[in-house]
Formats: structure tokens, C-alpha cells, sequence
């Protein structure tokens, strides 16, 4: 099954496709470009994306798997967290 849902990805993106959906089953949505994994504790959200994004941080490489958490920021320290990691992204 999960070849057929990446089918044309990438190899990496495949890859961590796979190591995705050995860890925590099979995904709770999926398009051509994108798996999601709802609810995974500690993950509010894992996401597997076909299109590898580069990232410098905290060396160069490309970025396919997301993990989301809710974590309330105050906006007086939204600098401080970017600062922190350029792999952290606030929403």
C-alpha cells in the first residue's frame, strides 16, 4: 500500500514515507503529494510531502516530513523561538 501512495515520489520522500508509516500505520489522509498522520502522540500532526523543501539549518539538506505540536507562544517571544531554531516554524 505504500508504494502505490508514492508512486513517482522521490526516493528520500519515499523513504521517509515509509519509516512514517512503519512508526505510526497507515496515513489518516493522502493525496499525490502529501500524507498526513492525525494525533500521533507527541504529534498533534506528521506530514509527509513529496516536494523536498531546502533547509540550511542546522546544516543543508531538504526538509519532506513536518511535525506539528500546539504550543502557545507568547508574540513578545516569537524572535526568541526563531531564533532559537531555524527548523521551528510558529502559526
Amino acid at each position: 500500500m505504500k508504494q502505490q501512495l508514492t508512486e513517482g515520489w522521490p526516493t528520500s520522500a519515499q523513504a521517509a514515507a515509509d519509516a512514517t508509516a512503519d512508526k505510526y500505520g497507515p496515513p489518516d489522509e493522502a493525496s499525490p503529494s502529501t500524507l498526513i498522520w492525525h494525533d500521533r502522540a507527541p504529534w498533534k500532526r506528521v506530514v509527509v510531502s513529496r516536494a523536498m523543501v531546502p533547509h540550511q539549518f542546522p546544516h543543508q539538506h531538504l526538509d519532506v516530513v513536518r511535525h506539528v505540536v500546539d504550543h502557545p507562544v507568547p508574540l513578545d517571544r516569537v524572535g526568541d523561538l526563531a531564533r532559537f531554531s531555524g527548523s521551528v516554524v510558529y502559526h
